[in-house]
């Protein structure tokens, strides 16, 4: 018995000894970005790794490190060919964020432009950076992709964000995202799976809520048919225009034309110039004399 034990754990120290030469040379080849004989010398490592995991399992941790080991390496040294292939290997997160940060702050480019231009890499960083809520990353992936008009990554990363109830960032997204022209679409999407998952009490639904309502009110600032909705959704009182309602010297704070809207400090606009200055805008404070507006104490004057 105890020999059929040496035997073994002196097969074990040689193909242990077999590796560690083997990692030595491809871990040489990878600084160097020789990709061939990079992967000539992983094929070798691969070999005797699972020559050890078939006779001990104590062995399984061995390969995902090695990947993990050489993706840091080829960022560092700035390989991009060692890096896209060991990629395709299969990273984990961490050392892919680590890989990231390595190019971004020893400006290697040419591996930090491959990471720029994938955006399937992007998408996964993102998603790391929020798990882990790392702002830096996140803002810095955010803003290059607005700068470059990428939006596709900017609409995946608003998802990522709402579904995952990260309120700040999503919100962060959103800003850049107002203008794009699918923006309700996609927000109307997300909040119709909330309310299907019934979903409905977060605070990253009501604000998409209002995002909803905000963008119908900003589509139809000029739509004067769609005004009664506006208020309802602004829960603003309104009353129907009588006599005693008629004041021919006042005129709308802003245009100067005639006035449909009486703010809660008693000053006088018309419902357009109201909702493009408080709406659109974010004035909160009356254009007349500069207190806070209380929307549940206006009134819209109804024809």
């Amino acid at each position: 018995m105890n020999s059929i034990n040496n035997w073994f754990n002196n097969f074990v120290r040689n193909f242990e000894s077999d590796r560690t030469y083997f990692k030595r040379l491809f871990f040489e080849y990878c600084k160097n970005g020789d990709l061939k004989n990079a992967k000539k010398y992983y094929d070798k490592i691969v070999l005797t790794f699972f020559t050890l995991l078939s006779t001990h399992l104590n062995f399984a941790y061995l390969l995902p490190e090695l990947n993990d080991e050489t993706f840091i390496i080829a960022c560092s040294n700035n390989k991009v060919n060692i890096a896209s292939w060991i990629y395709r290997k299969r990273i984990t997160d961490k050392y892919l964020l680590k890989g990231f940060e390595i190019a971004l702050l020893q400006e290697n480019f040419s591996v930090f432009n491959w990471f720029l231009h994938d955006h399937s890499i992007l998408i996964k960083l993102i998603r790391i950076s929020i798990s882990i809520n790392d702002i830096f990353i996140f803002n810095f992936i955010i803003d290059y992709c607005f700068d470059n008009n990428i939006w596709i990554v900017l609409v995946k990363a608003f998802n990522i964000c709402c579904y995952t109830k990260k309120l700040e960032m999503a919100n962060s997204i959103y800003q850049r995202l107002s203008n794009y022209p699918e923006i309700n679409t996609i927000i109307a999407d997300i909040i119709m799976k909330f309310r299907l998952s019934r979903d409905t009490n977060s605070n990253i639904y009501k604000w998409l809520h209002s995002l909803g309502d905000e963008n119908f009110i900003l589509q139809n600032l000029y739509n004067p048919e769609k005004y009664d909705e506006i208020i309802q959704k602004l829960n603003i009182p309104s009353k129907k225009n009588t006599n005693s309602d008629v004041i021919i010297t006042e005129k709308c704070s802003i245009c100067l034309e005639k006035y449909n809207f009486i703010s809660s400090c008693n000053h006088y606009y018309c419902l357009k110039c109201f909702l493009t200055y408080n709406i659109k805008y974010k004035n909160n404070n009356c254009s007349y004399c500069r207190q806070i507006f209380d929307l549940q104490k206006c009134c819209f004057i109804k024809n």
